[in-house]
């Protein structure tokens, strides 16, 4: 299982899909002070498919932000 380490010099906007399933894990975005390690295939991605695509928390929905998820 190969792991890989993602930083901002490799793209700002990502999208993480399961090797296995192709099924998108989590939409992100990095910063200078992070980074992304994961197994999984990484898609970086414009703001603009960012915005669009990702998932919203809406108030009051019973969903909780995640962050520092490990993937």
């Amino acid at each position: 299982m190969e792991v890989k380490t993602y930083t901002m010099a490799d793209g700002q906007y990502f999208k993480v899909i399961n090797k296995s399933t192709n099924a998108v894990i989590i939409y992100g975005e990095l910063t200078e002070s992070n980074q992304l390690v994961t197994i999984h295939k990484v898609e970086f991605i414009s703001e603009e498919q960012y915005e669009s695509e990702r998932p919203r928390i809406e108030p009051n929905s019973g969903m909780q932000q995640v962050s520092g998820e490990a993937l």
